[in-house]
């Protein structure tokens, strides 16, 4: 695989990343550091914040502290899928190729846009894809550790359908193994954390489903993907460092 390179013949590949937050100041500088920071030669990256109205200061801190940020200010918490719908639209309007859903209680490693971005660019077969999540490093360094919570479950159950622990009998949804590309796990879905999914995807299947409001939005956009004929996977040689749980504590969903 090689470095996306722009050259006239060949357009710069875009990719939008979109961070929904709620009263999550305390996460945001590194976040938004480290996203900002992840910008590679080839890549035009937009990185957009949707604030479910917090009341903590959230929006003026993004402004002022991230002026290339582009904001979007809900009245109302609308809920994880339908902020994270109002930011894809957006981005889909401004023109991305890719979206990146990412947690505000995450660090990016400098190298994960692009490698992200240069999967999908050489596997056209693939439709949403995530990178492994591992503990978060509250010293602000951006190197990987262990697994999280997250990471280790998705390991455990492996190829079985989403809720494998309750119903362990139905079969996996995981494509057929021929074609795979390499070093990568078909697991039940994505975490909606850090989701990166194809454009052309979402105009032909959807976005999130706003019924779910939060919690297994991102399930069913996996499913519904695969249905449409994506695979789906988790991307085992690169990761995100993700604490798990900032946006929804006390959530009634």
């Amino acid at each position: 695989m090689t470095t996306p390179n722009p050259t006239a013949e060949s357009p710069r590949v875009r990719v939008a990343t979109i961070t929904v937050g709620t009263n999550e100041i305390r996460w945001l500088e590194p976040c938004f550091a480290t996203l900002l920071d992840s910008h590679v030669p080839g890549v035009d990256l937009t990185v957009w914040y949707v604030d479910n109205d917090s009341h903590d200061g959230s929006t003026a801190f993004v402004k002022d502290r991230f002026p290339e940020v582009r904001v979007i200010q809900n009245e109302s918490n609308v809920g994880f899928a339908r902020a994270n719908n109002i930011g894809m639209r957006a981005a889909l309007a401004d023109g991305a190729d890719y979206v990146f859903l990412v947690n505000p209680d995450t660090q990016t490693p400098k190298s994960l846009v692009h490698e992200l971005t240069e999967f999908m660019e050489t596997r056209a077969d693939y439709g949403v894809v995530g990178p492994m999540q591992y503990e978060y490093d509250e010293s602000g360094s951006t190197a990987l550790g262990a697994y999280n919570d997250w990471s280790k479950s998705a390991l455990r159950w492996g190829e079985q359908h989403a809720f494998a622990s309750d119903w362990p009998n139905h079969p996996s949804p995981a494509s057929p193994p021929e074609g795979r590309a390499p070093n990568t796990l078909e697991h039940a879905y994505v975490q909606g954390a850090a989701f990166f999914v194809r454009s052309a995807l979402l105009r032909t299947v959807g976005l999130l489903d706003e019924v779910f409001h939060t919690y297994y939005e991102e399930t069913d956009l996996c499913r519904r993907a695969r249905w449409a004929g994506w695979r789906v996977a988790l991307l085992l040689d690169i990761g995100i460092q993700h604490f798990g749980g900032g946006g929804t504590t006390g959530s009634d969903y």
